[in-house]
């Protein structure tokens, strides 16, 4: 379960809802077309509906991360902060050599009959997101930028998201990887506190 280090001590201070998106984890996708981060943000929205929160702060890493840019654009009227770790906004934010490789993945896995869902969650990351600069200055939220200093995102990358969000912190954690909440987890928990609690 992703942040299993964090919910613990985060549910110590605030209402924790932990969920899947869809096609990933324990959650189901029965559809068919491809899957994108703006669907994902529509599932996040439908879900804070259904347990009537108007509105909520997002933890979001990676595909999480992503998902809360694109709520945040979506529903600027229903999120209060986002943090993000290890977000990007354009494919290339892994490097132009990463997505490559994910193309090729992607080329072997379908000749090699894998199974489809793995194969639209690899395309997923090849064709999205697809975040304009236009649509990080409009965003509204405090949002806290998060990244490990040997991220899997271009570090430079990293550093646009937060430059373009008007009201954005941005913090690498030293001596880390993509997996900042499972190497920095006691950090991770402190950062978000304080920043939801500000």
């Amino acid at each position: 379960m992703l942040f299993k280090l964090e919910i613990p001590e985060l549910a110590k201070h605030f209402m924790v809802v932990a969920m899947d998106m869809r096609a990933q984890g324990k959650s189901t996708d029965t559809s068919l077309e491809h899957l994108t981060y703006r669907k994902f943000a529509e599932d996040v929205k439908a879900l804070a509906d259904t347990l009537k929160l108007r509105k909520i702060n997002i933890l979001g890493w990676s595909d999480g991360g992503n998902t809360g840019l694109e709520f945040a654009i979506k529903y600027p009227k229903n999120l209060k902060k986002l943090i993000t770790s290890g977000a990007n906004v354009f494919p290339d934010g892994v490097g132009k050599q990463e997505v490559e490789n994910m193309m090729r993945d992607a080329a072997r896995m379908k000749a090699e009959n894998k199974p489809e869902r793995e194969i639209r969650l690899l395309q997923l990351m090849i064709d999205e997101p697809q975040i304009t600069k236009e649509q990080l200055n409009n965003i509204k939220a405090k949002v806290l930028v998060l990244a490990g200093d040997s991220d899997l995102i271009e570090r430079v990358h990293t550093e646009y998201i937060a430059k373009e969000i008007p009201k954005s912190k941005l913090k690498i954690f030293k001596d880390t990887s993509h997996g900042v909440p499972i190497e920095k987890a006691d950090e991770l928990n402190q950062d978000v506190i304080q920043f939801i609690q500000k």
